[in-house]
């Protein structure tokens, strides 16, 4: 089933003829698993025992803008994984002007609190700057990345961000795995995530799979 491509494995399958070689390993095409979305989407969904780890983040009773911010390791391989600009964020901020809150998730909590979630308070609810009724910037527990020692053995906590982020009703995405998912799971139509997705040095990858046809793509400039 598998061959080797010039280093990297690829799948011998002529459905996978529309995707680079070097891609499909991946299966990132929605069109796959278009027959069985609903089921896809409950097996994703969060145990009882799971859901008493879900105790903050997004309240659930507001109309509720999610915001995710991948930043990390990205920041020094934007070739690969470009970073869109802050004015990205606080444009979906804007085009939401009627919803009650607006939580913030990512990988630097710390960019993120000292950053972006001021610039939010700017923006304002309903045109009265700073009086969001409830802006949060969640601190919670990214997994090592994959070079480093303990990847293997650190306990597993980003579900919990994951499962918290699909509670919301709009999202604004970063170029992240994590909060794609979080979006998909959620079912929502109002999302809109940064074009380009990946850098030059990944451009041969088609984003554009995975792309529910709802999901609004923002031309955005680069950090």
């Amino acid at each position: 089933m598998f061959a080797d491509v010039q280093g990297t494995e690829s799948y011998r399958l002529s459905d996978l003829d529309h995707m680079d070689e070097r891609t499909r390993i991946y299966l990132q095409d929605l069109s796959f698993i278009a027959e069985v979305e609903d089921e896809v989407r409950a097996y994703f969904q969060p145990s009882t025992e799971a859901l008493t780890h879900l105790v903050e983040g997004p309240k659930g009773i507001l109309t509720t803008l999610v915001i995710h911010v991948r930043r990390g390791d990205n920041v020094n391989q934007q070739d690969c994984y470009p970073l869109p600009s802050i004015d990205y964020y606080l444009d979906a901020v804007h085009r939401h002007p009627r919803f009650e809150e607006v939580a913030i998730f990512g990988d630097d909590y710390e960019w993120n609190r000292s950053v972006l979630e001021p610039r939010v308070h700017a923006v304002g609810f309903r045109g009265l700057p700073g009086q969001f009724p409830w802006v949060t910037t969640v601190q919670g527990l990214p997994r090592p990345k994959e070079h480093e020692p303990n990847y293997m053995t650190a306990p597993v906590y980003d579900w919990v961000d994951l499962f918290l982020m699909s509670r919301g009703d709009a999202f604004c995405l970063s170029n992240s795995t994590l909060g794609w998912w979080a979006a998909w799971l959620s079912g929502s139509t109002d999302v809109c995530y940064p074009d380009p997705w990946y850098g030059e040095t990944l451009s041969y990858i088609d984003s554009s799979l995975m792309m529910p046809s709802q999901w609004q793509k923002m031309e955005v400039r680069r950090v």
